[in-house]
């Protein structure tokens, strides 16, 4: 049996026919081919679906950090306080506007900030806080709330993993400032592309947002440019696929909470002490399944026995951000203890197959050689 990791052939199947429409719909000129029907659909029913009052429709997720920072007027020197542990994307949206990083340890259980860290991190030139919902888990929001309040610091949540997750009722994109979403193809809500969206609550960001995402266009006058802005504005054919997609978001949800729970098995007496699954709460939309291994060899001979066995693997993330041949000591303030549990995080952690199309048999298949490892 071949287990990919990413079944491209099959996940967007379902919304096959829809999207011809929208496509043969958007030639006819039934729609405008930007800032048309589509989109404004997709940023309603979005919005809606999280409980946000407004939801602007961009070109990637990492346009929607970078488009957040710019927002709340971020400078050069400010300092973003952002997880050791994420995707590069996170820190990139604060070091391209001059920002400096400031990395805050995560929580063994899940990889997610550690909240109880985050006050020892703020300085007097600390602007604002970028908590990762990874993985599809939600960050402490009560706590980081309080945090942001008592100093008087903005909180953008990057959400890129973490469409449909909720906690205490809420979803996420209607927690704090603003949120970010990617729809990468490979998240759950995935476009057929590049698309992204910043939700929000404050109109004034609202507005700030949409005139900086269109060349920093006026609202009200489309000749006049209020800000220094440039192209970030969403796609029709994104948009429409995504609408459709969004239809089916709850049984994406399900069918991958659902493999997560059959992926704990994988916790028995062969692999105790060996291997251990990233925890999910209750409340999770799972995007990625990890399990973390004793050391990097194991984990490399893990990888190497499950591909022998025609089981693709990945690595969420391989290389620690501060390991980047790109970053520069004036970039970044990160202790010696931060650094090197990014390092021992990014050594040991592996993710198996998981998706909406993803079957029984596969998942059991990669259960089954896995327990086989530790068995021999």
């Amino acid at each position: 049996m071949e287990v990919k990791f990413f079944k491209q052939n099959k996940i967007n199947q379902l919304y096959k026919s829809s999207l011809i429409n929208s496509i043969n719909a958007l030639i006819d000129g039934k729609s405008a081919i930007v800032f048309g029907n589509y989109s404004k659909e997709f940023e309603k029913k979005y919005s809606e679906y999280i409980g946000a009052k407004y939801c602007s429709l961009l070109s990637n997720g990492l346009d929607a950090l970078s488009i957040a920072l710019k927002v709340i007027n971020v400078n050069p020197g400010d300092e973003i306080i952002v997880p050791n542990h994420t995707y590069i994307a996170t820190w990139l949206a604060a070091l391209n506007l001059g920002c400096v990083v400031v990395p805050v340890p995560v929580k063994e259980n899940n990889l997610l900030i550690d909240e109880n860290k985050i006050k020892q991190f703020i300085t007097s030139k600390t602007k604002a806080i970028i908590p990762v919902h990874l993985y599809g888990n939600v960050t402490n929001i009560k706590e980081i709330r309080e945090i942001s309040k008592e100093h008087e610091i903005f909180v953008i949540d990057d959400a890129a993993q973490a469409h449909g997750s909720s906690t205490g009722g809420n979803k996420v994109g209607n927690l704090f400032n603003m949120s970010c979403f990617s729809f990468y193809p490979t998240k759950n809500l995935g476009a057929l592309g590049e698309a992204g969206c910043i939700t929000t609550n404050n109109l004034e960001f609202f507005e700030k947002i949409n005139s900086i995402r269109n060349y920093g266009k006026s609202l009200d006058n489309s000749s006049e440019n209020i800000f220094q802005g440039s192209n970030h504005r969403g796609d029709e054919i994104q948009a429409a696929f995504l609408t459709e997609k969004l239809k089916n978001i709850e049984n994406i949800i399900q069918k991958r909470k659902s493999i997560i729970n059959s992926y704990k098995k994988l916790e028995n007496g062969h692999t105790k002490n060996k291997l251990k699954i990233i925890e999910y709460s209750e409340g999770s939309s799972p995007h990625l399944a990890i399990i973390k291994l004793k050391n990097v060899q194991v984990r490399n001979s893990l990888i190497k026995n499950l591909r022998s066995n025609n089981i693709q693997t990945m690595i969420h993330y391989e290389i620690p951000c501060h390991k980047k041949q790109f970053i520069k000591q004036n970039q970044i303030i990160i202790s010696d203890e931060v650094a090197l549990q990014a390092e021992e995080i990014s050594n040991t952690i592996l993710s198996l197959p998981m998706s909406e199309v993803h079957d029984e048999e596969e998942i059991n298949y990669v259960i089954d050689c896995i327990n086989q490892f530790f068995i021999d």
